[in-house]
């Protein structure tokens, strides 16, 4: 079956601040963080990233589709061609609609990121904004920089693998 079929999103990938409290009470998103904002760029260079052939995270890309697909093997028996056309649509879904990012403000230490799977916030992957502004101050071209420059990369993947599934679970929930 095409994912096509199966994952759908109307998100575009834009970026908001809000908190956990808000979250917590299943407040939607609505203040956007502004486009000069270090972590914007860094987010619209790493979707570049995941929806370009050739790219560095082709693994991360072949991660989400076995969570899509439900077959962490998929490509052990797959013809290239069907291979091709798979990755072609996560990519696709990925540069098309990928989801919302919300800057989020009180997580502190607890955690990197974080995903709701809840009406209304289901669109949105959370990244901390405590860990962004460690990232933001650490010196360019220090290990601790790079160091949070993976934490960064890691934790959006492994929110945007949540949000993957819960456009699965969506799916077969409407099915």
């Amino acid at each position: 079956m095409p994912l096509k079929f199966v994952l759908s999103s109307v998100s575009k990938g834009s970026l908001f601040t809000s908190t956990l409290p808000a979250l917590e009470r299943s407040e939607v998103p609505t203040i956007l963080l502004p486009d000069s904002h270090p972590f914007s760029k860094f987010w619209c260079n790493h979707l570049i990233s995941l929806s370009q052939r050739g790219r560095p995270f082709q693994s991360v890309v072949d991660a989400l589709l076995s969570i899509a697909l439900g077959n962490p093997s998929w490509k052990e028996n797959a013809r290239a061609s069907n291979i091709v056309s798979l990755q072609a649509e996560m990519t696709n879904l990925l540069a098309e609609n990928p989801p919302n990012v919300v800057v989020v403000t009180g997580l502190g230490e607890k955690a990197y990121g974080l995903h709701f799977r809840e009406f209304g916030l289901w669109p949105f992957v959370g990244i901390s904004y405590e860990f962004i502004q460690l990232w933001m101050a650490a010196e360019e071209g220090s290990d601790i920089k790079l160091g949070l420059t993976a934490l960064l990369f890691a934790s959006l993947n492994h929110e945007i693998a949540h949000w993957v599934q819960t456009l699965v679970s969506v799916f077969f929930m409407l099915k």
